[in-house]
């Protein structure tokens, strides 16, 4: 089996073509809300929409004070919280220019080769649990607070996930201000509690951050695609017929099998990805 499907791999590549500006590859991984449980988000801006692209602003919703957490397990790679400072281009003179060095963030490296960066958290909130740089954290793990420090005009997280493009300098973000660097691919990360929305965190939205424990089907026809990103998830199979044309990006995930039937197509430019993961697993 293993064989048939790096075969399939091997074949799906060819399809593939450079994205636009605007599109973003969807990850390898899967991902929690980078919230504590049960707590009530606002999707400001998504890799669609948020200046720069490829990146999300969200904040918490019906409280005062909100717990930022590991969207998936990973090994510490950065860390700073020690400025207090906010300033952007839409506040009032002095502050009105973007001081991203005064950003405080943690960054994460995740064991499928994907790196999350959090950052705007409040100062002191991430060293004050305990945390330092190679510490390995579960997904789930409380990071520090939402804050409003840095490049910033209200309290909010800012989150990216993001592939390193060199594999000999990993680091895909900027050590002044926590952002990826132009040399890191970003991602259009997939997450558990968005179903509703294939998978995909849109802009102008409210969802509840919790566990990854989505119920998938056990097995899965796919029958046709919808707009540009296509999330397919099952706990045993998927078997497709689907047709995917150039500019759409799409991702199967499944326990077992993958299987592709007569009647599966995609054109140059279509970006088609194949995992042998079930519903829930993360890394």
């Amino acid at each position: 089996m293993k064989t048939q499907f790096q075969f399939l791999c091997l074949l799906l590549l060819f399809f593939e073509s450079a994205v636009s500006a605007q599109d973003f590859p969807l990850s390898d991984g899967l991902y929690r809300i980078p919230y504590a449980n049960n707590t009530k988000i606002y999707v400001q801006s998504d890799v669609s929409n948020h200046d720069p692209l490829g990146c999300f602003d969200m904040w918490g919703v019906e409280g005062t004070t909100y717990q930022i957490v590991a969207a998936a397990s990973g090994w510490i790679r950065a860390i700073r919280d020690t400025s207090d400072r906010n300033c952007h281009p839409s506040l009032p003179s002095p502050d009105n220019w973007c001081c991203g060095e005064f950003n405080n963030y943690v960054v994460l490296e995740h064991p499928n080769g994907e790196w999350s960066t959090y950052i705007h958290l409040a100062k002191n909130s991430i060293t004050g649990l305990g945390h330092e740089v190679g510490d390995w954290v579960e997904a789930g793990t409380v990071l520090g607070q939402e804050g409003n420090v840095g490049c910033s005009t209200r309290s909010h997280l800012h989150f990216e996930v993001a592939r390193p493009h060199d594999p000999d300098d990993p680091q895909p973000w900027s050590s002044h201000s926590g952002v990826v660097r132009a040399d890191g691919k970003l991602l259009n990360p997939i997450f558990c509690n968005a179903s509703d929305n294939n998978g995909l965190l849109i802009a102008k939205n409210y969802y509840t951050a919790g566990s990854c424990n989505d119920n998938c089907p056990t097995n899965l026809t796919v029958n046709s695609s919808s707009g540009t990103y296509n999330v397919h998830r099952a706990d045993q199979t998927i078997t497709s017929t689907s047709t995917y044309g150039s500019g759409i990006f799409t991702i199967y995930r499944a326990g077992n099998v993958v299987e592709l039937k007569p009647g599966f197509n995609a054109s140059w430019g279509s970006d088609i990805k194949m995992l042998i993961k079930t519903c829930n697993q993360q890394n």
